[in-house]
């Protein structure tokens, strides 16, 4: 918790910091001020290949950048916005007071977090600290459109909070002219990045730490609930230098039609198939609602218990390089290929997260996930040994396991969390409690 008072006092435990202490300067290559370095804000990189790690972008308030970036503060009509306002918006997204005229920060810089859960990454001894005072940073989204990682401790066991840096996907930034017109109406409210990260971890010699100079790595994965359409990897192997590793988001005749807000936390785990292990992400299709293009009125479950376009299906994709492995998605019973199923009774959105079986080779072969129309789905993935080079398609398929709702009325029974399976047995012998 970071609250006013002196630079570097404690109070009740908590580190104090008085605001006029950061320097936030107009680049992130500014030179420092009193020790200070100006604050990191990166934005989503132009263009990058998925799969392959890209640096981000500064987002420097430069002119060139002004001009350039006006089409992302405002995708309606750009040209609203004079070169000066459009750098006045950036540097108040590096966190500057421009509204008081000051180059300095704004009182408070840290947005709403309404529904991302932080993450505590624990990088174990790598950057020189100790089995006493761990390296851990902290993962998380605001509702100002940012990804923050923040220090836990420096190492000399400081209990310093410091922002490590910010990171903008490139839909966020009209985000960014709405919060400083600070005119947004909290029923018709914008949110920002707020999905809740999940975190994979790849140990190269099990040391446990986490050394991106040893080969090791770790990828963080988020979406934005009502904040979009779109899922978010970025490689944090060295914290101090994330890289933009592949993005998702809603497609119009291609692998991910049916998405919807991406309110689904991803599960991380392996799936064997073609002969191999793979690392993958499965979540679900996500939520149907919101509003209309012009915000004059409700769409989807927020608006009545209608079948849904989107948000229907459940996807599988490669964590490395977020390309589609398999979905279940609405259509004729049984239809299938290797990277689809069709199920009819897949109707309803669902923007639970999902929850998995693994076997004892640690591979997931069972997914469980309930829908916003009452209905209980159970995808069953059993193990491919490379022989069948159709594999999936002859043996991933998904089923309704329970319907404990009535869909198409108003009472509408609406699954939003995750199930939990409990794996025990009575007299008659083992069985999967669903819970």
């Amino acid at each position: 918790e970071v609250t006013r008072g002196g630079a570097g006092q404690k109070v009740d435990g908590f580190v104090n910091y008085e605001p006029t202490e950061y320097f936030i300067g107009d680049t992130n290559s500014d030179d420092e001020v009193n020790g200070y370095k100006s604050r990191q804000v990166f934005l989503e990189p132009a263009s990058y290949t998925n799969g392959t790690a890209t640096a981000l972008t500064p987002f420097d308030a430069t002119e060139e950048n002004a001009v350039a970036w006006k089409a992302l503060f405002d995708p309606n009509d750009p040209t609203s916005l004079t070169d000066e306002e459009s750098l006045n918006l950036i540097k108040w997204g590096r966190g500057q007071d421009v509204l008081n005229n000051s180059t300095g920060p704004r009182s408070w810089l840290l947005a709403d977090s309404m529904h991302s859960r932080p993450f505590a990454l624990n990088y174990g001894l790598a950057g020189g600290y100790s089995k006493e005072n761990p390296n851990i940073k902290l993962f998380l989204g605001t509702g100002d459109g940012l990804f923050h990682i923040i220090e836990n401790t420096d190492t000399d066991g400081n209990e310093t909070g410091r922002e490590i840096s910010a990171f903008y996907p490139r839909e966020m930034l009209p985000q960014v002219r709405r919060r400083m017109d600070d005119n947004i109406s909290s029923y018709k409210m914008h949110y920002g990045m707020d999905g809740e990260p999940v975190v994979y971890t790849y140990d190269r010699n099990n040391d446990g730490s986490l050394d991106y100079t040893d080969g090791d790595k770790a990828h963080v994965y988020i979406g934005l609930r009502r904040g979009g359409n779109s899922y978010y990897a970025l490689d944090v192997s060295n914290p101090e230098d994330p890289k933009m590793l592949w993005k998702i988001s809603q497609t119009s005749g291609g692998d991910f039609d049916e998405l919807g807000m991406t309110f689904s936390t991803p599960v991380v785990g392996k799936i064997r198939y073609d002969g191999q292990s793979v690392d993958v992400l499965v979540f679900a299709g996500g939520y149907h609602g919101g509003w209309n293009a012009d915000r004059t009125a409700r769409i989807g479950k927020d608006l009545d218990d209608s079948d849904d376009p989107v948000g229907n299906a459940i996807y599988i994709v490669n964590a490395h390089t977020g390309a589609l492995i398999w979905k279940a998605v609405q259509g004729t019973t049984g239809t299938s290929s290797n990277t689809s199923y069709q199920h009819a009774g897949l109707v309803d959105s669902i923007p639970a997260g999902v929850t998995v079986l693994e076997n004892l080779n640690g591979n997931i072969h069972r997914v469980y996930v309930g829908d916003t129309g009452g209905a209980i789905w159970r995808v069953d993935l059993p193990e491919g040994d490379g022989s069948n080079e159709n594999h999936r398609r002859d043996n991933w398929f998904i089923t309704k396991l329970a319907e404990l709702g009535t869909d198409g009325t108003t009472s509408d029974r609406r699954f939003f969390h995750s199930l939990d399976i409990v794996e025990t047995f009575d007299d008659v012998g083992p069985f999967d409690g669903i819970v």
